[in-house]
């Protein structure tokens, strides 16, 4: 078991929660960017998994029970020792953490190369802890918990992509039993079943440098992990096959103390898919009279289009509620516009939601909404993004606005059949990821190589075109299985009324999305 070799603020749930998400590591939020110049094919295999518990316990210290899949950080532990590994007069173990290390540095150096020839030795094996041996606890050095089979039974293959935990006594599981670890987009296979740490309860388990390097990831990072359903799949990294993926992933949200509280509370999340889910976002919501609204300075917007938002400011067009729904009548104007105030200056993702309807069935039939917005007084909202729909030719494009001047980006096939329709959008600031669906499905992805980073504002926008809207919802990015929603009186809180309501929704690897869940809250303060 290995000793912890660094020194972490621990947060008051084992899954590393933060309470400041702008504080976040943005490499961890990284979406299908990273590419590693590999000469090997990663294994291509359905990652089915299913519901698992694990038991883990330090002594009398502490102890918890975990549901996977369950999202955490893992803590980067130093080599075992493998059925390669030789010592003079005979010996299985090390007498020293260094001995014959380099040899094993090697093995393991060419294996990893096979998969990612971008890696130098000195970038893979760059600290001092990552050239030795786990140092002797109640064994060897370089032993890990199961005594000298481990030296009959674990090959450097095996070693490379190996995970622990503080596994409770007696229910370790059998030794290479297969786990699921995800982050980053990309995946690996893991064994456990030889290791039990580490000790500290702010980690969920401890994974080799090898498997860090792969996930682009360190011991801050938020690792998923899941129990494989097929034991038969090989080691090592992994491109999942979804294709037959259309089952969808379910969150369901609960806090401690029910649903009345008296200040600023943590909301559990529990996030489920037959696969993996990839992208968790929240809403916060506060209710006045009839009708639920969110603090636009947190960054959270909705409106169900029951009356007229007041915090909207038109500009050309006439826009009214028409049968609760937000609607758009003019057929003149190729540039409506309805806006709103939103802080966008999170620098993490946002999910931008809403439902619309076509009701012209000639003309341009077009409609779309600026996120990201910098001003919306101007006519094309300053520097932002435009998310245009067109029935004209049944196409979705993308165009961005740099200093009030459109300029087109990107085009997919999105068919208008002048029905209702829900449309999201995802955007990541930090990496410019954004991506369109239309009824839950991806319709088109783009990334701006130099991403727009903060927004004041978002916008809906018509061409000569009657169109409604409803629903219209903004969702911030969360990273695990919890978040702190700030309750109180003061104007900086996500809940300022006594009525609240917390929402979530969530994707999966292969594009699926969740139904919305729901937890009403009510506020004494």
């Amino acid at each position: 078991m290995k000793k912890i070799r660094i020194v972490l603020t621990i947060c008051i749930l084992f899954f590393a929660c933060t309470t400041d998400n702008e504080s976040i590591n943005l490499q961890e939020i990284k979406e299908d960017t990273i590419v590693h110049g590999a000469n090997k094919t990663t294994n291509n295999a359905s990652c089915q998994t299913q519901t698992y518990t694990v038991f883990h316990s330090f002594l009398n210290q502490w102890s918890r029970t975990v549901q996977l899949p369950a999202t955490g950080k893992f803590v980067q532990e130093s080599h075992y020792v493998t059925t390669q590994d030789k010592f003079s007069g005979g010996r299985l173990f090390a007498n020293t953490v260094t001995e014959n290390i380099n040899s094993h540095l090697q093995r393991s150096f060419s294996l990893y190369k096979n998969y990612d020839s971008s890696k130098t030795f000195g970038q893979l094996y760059s600290a001092s802890f990552q050239k030795q041996w786990t140092p002797a606890e109640s064994g060897s050095i370089g032993q890990g918990s199961v005594g000298n089979i481990q030296t009959q039974e674990l090959t450097p293959e095996k070693e490379m992509w190996f995970m622990t935990m503080m596994w409770a006594p007696g229910t370790r599981p059998p030794r290479g039993t297969k786990f699921l670890l995800s982050a980053n987009g990309k995946k690996v296979v893991v064994i456990a079943g030889y290791e039990t740490g580490p000790r500290s309860q702010s980690f969920l388990g401890g994974l080799t440098t090898e498997t860090h390097a792969w996930l682009g990831t360190n011991n801050n990072s938020q690792i998923t992990v899941s129990f494989l359903k097929d034991q038969s799949i090989p080691i090592g990294p992994i491109t999942c096959d979804n294709a037959l993926d259309i089952s969808s992933p379910t969150t369901s949200i609960s806090t401690s103390g029910g649903n009345t509280q008296s200040g600023d509370f943590i909301a559990n999340f529990s996030d489920n898919d037959n696969i993996e889910v990839t992208r968790r976002f929240y809403q916060a919501l506060e209710k006045y009279g009839d009708n639920w609204y969110a603090n636009r300075g947190n960054g959270f917007f909705n409106d169900n289009c029951n009356v007229l938002y007041s915090g909207y400011t038109t500009g050309a067009g006439n826009w009214s509620i028409n049968n609760k729904h937000l609607r758009q009548s003019n057929t003149s104007s190729d540039n409506t516009k309805i806006s709103t105030f939103l802080s966008q200056n999170s620098g993490l993702p946002y999910l931008y939601e809403f439902a619309a309807k076509v009701e012209s069935t000639s003309g341009p039939r077009k409609f779309g909404i600026h996120i990201m917005a910098s001003d919306s007084n101007q006519s094309q909202r300053g520097n932002s993004y435009l998310i245009w729909f067109s029935g004209e030719d049944n196409k979705v494009r993308i165009y961005e606005t740099v200093n009030n001047v459109l300029n087109f980006r990107a085009i997919g096939d999105a068919p208008q059949d002048n029905k209702w329709g829900n449309y999201k959008i995802t955007y990541s600031p930090a990496y410019g990821v954004l991506e369109v669906f239309k009824n839950n499905r991806s319709i088109l992805k783009w990334t701006d190589a130099s991403p727009i980073k903060n927004g004041s504002s978002i916008s809906l926008r018509t061409n000569k075109t009657v169109a409604e809207f409803d629903d219209l919802k903004v969702y911030k990015f969360r990273a695990g299985n919890s978040q702190i929603i700030t309750a109180g009186t003061a104007v900086t809180k996500d809940i300022r009324r006594r009525n609240g309501k917390v929402k979530s929704l969530v994707r999966d690897a292969a594009g699926n999305w969740s139904n919305s869940g729901n937890l009403d809250v009510t506020l004494n303060f």
